[in-house]
């Protein structure tokens, strides 16, 4: 996976919860440091990897819209040596301190078959559609780089059921193949303001 994923905190989120879903989304197969936690509006740069331990900050999308969260993505500059991806991001808020959760966000296009045939993709045509999944911590990076390759077969699979279950309390529950050893007991102990 090459580019990083635009995490965001909808609520106060506590450093150790970041910090917590950082280390645990870590623990799937073909996993990689991918989040990169947008503090405010006027972050720079953006997509820069967020590594830990998470120093204490006030968020500056406090209850931020679905609207305003996926234009912020869409449109933020990138900037060189830290991209981002503009078809996923992930959301914290307060629901994640409490159940481990997280919201991923991915962005699907699409056009109605018939015009497809009759006149080929047409971008001013397409219709965009943003699709939510909450997951646990443990199983988001593993989403994301589903999502982030195909995104439609994802949310086909989801609608079917096959190796994925939606619980009682709306967590997408994921068959992730997930790395050996004991992950719990590996520390990070860089400071966010540390590059790669």
């Amino acid at each position: 996976m090459v580019e990083n994923i635009l995490t965001f905190c909808t609520a106060e989120i506590p450093p150790e919860t970041i910090s917590h879903f950082i280390k645990l989304s870590q623990h799937t197969l073909e996993s990689s440091r991918i989040w990169s936690v947008v503090r405010t509006p006027t972050s720079h740069p953006l997509g820069k990897r967020t590594r830990t331990t998470i120093l204490p900050f006030q968020t500056g999308f406090l209850h931020a819209s679905l609207s305003t969260l996926s234009d912020f993505v869409t449109s933020a500059p990138q900037t060189d040596g830290y991209h981002f991806s503009r078809n996923t991001f992930a959301v914290l808020d307060a629901r994640s301190v409490e159940d481990e959760t997280v919201v991923l966000w991915s962005r699907l296009e699409s056009m109605p078959m018939e015009l497809v045939e009759k006149e080929g993709w047409d971008e001013e045509k397409k219709m965009t559609e943003w699709k939510d999944y909450r997951v646990e911590f443990r199983k988001a990076c593993w989403v994301v780089g589903v999502l982030e390759t195909k995104p439609g077969l994802f949310g086909e699979i989801v609608e079917k059921g096959q190796g994925t279950s939606v619980d009682g309390e709306g967590v997408l529950k994921v068959d992730t193949p997930m790395k050996g050893g004991d992950w719990e007991d590996r520390d990070d102990r860089s400071t966010d303001d540390e590059s790669l």
